[in-house]
């Protein structure tokens, strides 16, 4: 009797041991980063889009994000594990990760938040965390890449029109295809001149309503290139429920050591007659 109290008791010890030793689940910490120029190892930025839709209550805008990343150079290239953090302007905020197990993943591009209603209608802030493999020169190396990207935020004190410091080395605008009778279908572009110099380009639009209302359309963030660049945005859609009359664009241009700022406002019945 004696032995076989001993060896409940040792069965038991055993079973809290293993039930205390348990893997915990991984909770991402918030990622803590600033706004990066370039990365010559690894190319990736955030596209963002925006719509308004109508509810029994009043309209509605949703925003979106989608996340671009490719290991640029070297060989065995592979990102190993990526983080995606928002915040919008009434202070809503999540996080999204993933660890990669995939043995070829060295580009991706993903939508981590689908049209979704956010606090205060726009995001405030989106950050990125990745983690990565390469080979360069026989040398494995892991790195990691993190930045920090704030939203271009509306100009409450007015939008000014004839903004066009950036003109000589990137033009930007949209274009309308008007035919669908559901929706507003646009192509926002970004054309980059040629250009011995590594540039960083944040985009972003909004629009108006008939009403006066002003929301984040689309928006590009941490476009960085070297030489002659195009990048665009295509089929965009916004409902057509409820009626849009103008467009605001503004684009932000870093070469490393200045910053330079263009800005345009195009009408709806502009663009249909381009």
């Amino acid at each position: 009797m004696k032995r076989r109290i001993i060896g409940g008791v040792l069965a038991l010890l055993l079973a809290l041991c293993f039930a205390g030793c348990k893997k915990k689940p991984y909770v991402p910490e918030r990622i803590i980063a600033e706004h990066e120029f370039f990365n010559e190892d690894f190319h990736t930025y955030i596209e963002l889009e925006g719509d308004i839709i109508m509810k029994d209550d009043g309209p509605v805008v949703r925003q979106g994000i989608t996340v671009l990343m490719q290991v640029l150079r070297g060989t065995g290239r592979k990102i190993t594990y990526y983080q995606i953090d928002w915040e919008s302007v009434a202070g809503d905020y999540d996080i999204y990760y993933h660890f990669a197990t995939e043995t070829d993943f060295r580009y991706r591009g993903q939508k981590f938040l689908p049209l979704t209603p956010v606090g205060g209608g726009a995001l405030s802030v989106v950050k990125a965390r990745f983690e990565y493999v390469h080979t360069l020169n026989e040398v494995p190396e892991k790195k990691e890449y993190t930045y920090a990207e704030e939203m271009i935020a509306f100009p409450e004190n007015g939008f000014a029109s004839d903004l066009s410091e950036t003109e000589d080395i990137v033009t930007f605008g949209a274009i309308l295809n008007d035919a669908d009778p559901e929706y507003y279908r646009f192509k926002y572009y970004i054309d980059h001149a040629d250009s011995e110099e590594a540039s960083h380009i944040d985009f972003q639009v909004w629009a108006e309503t008939a009403d006066g209302l002003v929301f984040p359309a689309f928006g590009i963030y941490h476009y960085a290139t070297t030489g002659k660049d195009f990048m665009s945005g295509s089929d965009k859609k916004i409902s057509k429920e409820i009626e849009i009359v103008k467009l605001y664009m503004k684009l932000v241009y870093h070469d490393g050591g200045t910053v330079r700022t263009g800005q345009r406002v195009i009408t709806i019945e502009e663009l249909r007659t381009a």
